[in-house]
């Protein structure tokens, strides 16, 4: 009897999966769209090609719709994340009152991040040794470049849509326990 009802345990959790594998159904989803600035990236995308050079913050927000919280927005906060984000490299190099003198110039920069994020995970395919997924969709950030108070550029991506494939083997997932356990034994091991 027990047999009897682990098969047909078995047998059900294998035909929901199907369905699900047929249907393409997500089984997870990321969803991070700042409210009142833009519902995808194209309408963002519209927004900030209308942004100009010289403008002010508080016109920058004015236009994008950005209040003090908006969520999925944020200023980039250390020097060497403005410096990244602007310059591209955070590795600079010079003399003790050069460097004093560039990081007053970084500190000058207020740098803004719009993030925006749909992204789901659907399950492609499963065995009994595999299980296949897809991840894909929107994953945009935008980042809004001010020195002294005044808007310079808009540094955007050109491509943000997303989407691999991953499969994931019962293997992986045995090497993965076995090696955690196995490194934990061997470090008691005097």
């Amino acid at each position: 009897m027990v047999k009897l009802a682990k098969g047909l345990f078995l047998a059900a959790a294998v035909a929901v999966m199907s369905v699900l594998v047929a249907c393409g159904i997500p089984f997870s989803r990321t969803v991070a769209i700042p409210e009142g600035v833009a519902e995808n990236p194209k309408q963002l995308i519209a927004k900030l090609d209308i942004l100009k050079t010289g403008m002010s913050k508080e016109e920058v927000f004015k236009i994008l719709n950005i209040q003090t919280k908006t969520p999925e927005v944020e200023s980039a906060v250390t020097a060497e994340e403005k410096q990244r984000i602007r310059y591209g490299s955070v590795n600079v190099q010079g003399s003790p009152s050069e460097m004093e003198e560039w990081r007053k110039h970084i500190d000058r920069h207020d740098i803004t991040k719009i993030n925006l994020r749909d992204i789901s995970n659907t399950l492609q395919g499963f065995t009994l040794w595999s299980a296949t997924t897809s991840e894909g969709g929107v994953d945009f950030f935008a980042y809004l470049v001010f020195y002294d108070g005044k808007f310079v550029e808009v540094k955007k991506p050109d491509n943000y849509t997303k989407k691999k494939s991953k499969t994931v083997y019962v293997t992986d997932l045995l090497g993965s326990a076995f090696g955690g356990g196995v490194s934990k034994g061997m470090k008691q091991i005097p």
